[in-house]
C-alpha cells in the first residue's frame, strides 16, 4: 500500500508505527497509530454508502478498529465549486459529527 496517498495518508498512517500523545485537564492520552503494513490487520472499512441530501452527493465511509470495535465515519461531499454543474467538480472529506481520528487508534 502506498502510504503517501489515499486513505492511509488521510488517516495519518505512515510506513512505521508511531505514537500520538495529547494532554488535557484530565490527564495524558497516548494512542498507537499502526504502520501502513499493519493497517489492514487493525482497521477495516465496513461500509461505503451514498446519500444525496440538499442536491449534493455524499459518500459515507465507516472504518472500524478491529480490536476496540470503535468506528469512524468519513463523509465525502461531492459537488461543483460554483453551484450545480457550474465550475470544477470537487470533493471534500470530513469526519463524522463529534468524531476524530482517535476513534480508530489504540489508546495505551
Amino acid at each position: 500500500m502506498n502510504y503517501s496517498s489515499g486513505i492511509a495518508r488521510f488517516l495519518r498512517i505512515h510506513e512505521h508505527e508511531y505514537f500520538y500523545a495529547k494532554t488535557t485537564l484530565s490527564g495524558v492520552e497516548i494512542y498507537r497509530v499502526p504502520s501502513v503494513h499493519d493497517f489492514g490487520k487493525k482497521l477495516k472499512i465496513i461500509s461505503v454508502v451514498g446519500s444525496v441530501p440538499d442536491c449534493q452527493a455524499n459518500i459515507l465511509t465507516t472504518i472500524m478498529n478491529l480490536d476496540t470495535k470503535k468506528t469512524l465515519v468519513l463523509r465525502n461531499e461531492c459537488r461543483f465549486s460554483h453551484g450545480q454543474f457550474n465550475g470544477t467538480p470537487e470533493a471534500k472529506m470530513y469526519y463524522g459529527k463529534d468524531q476524530s481520528l482517535l476513534a480508530i487508534y489504540d489508546q495505551i
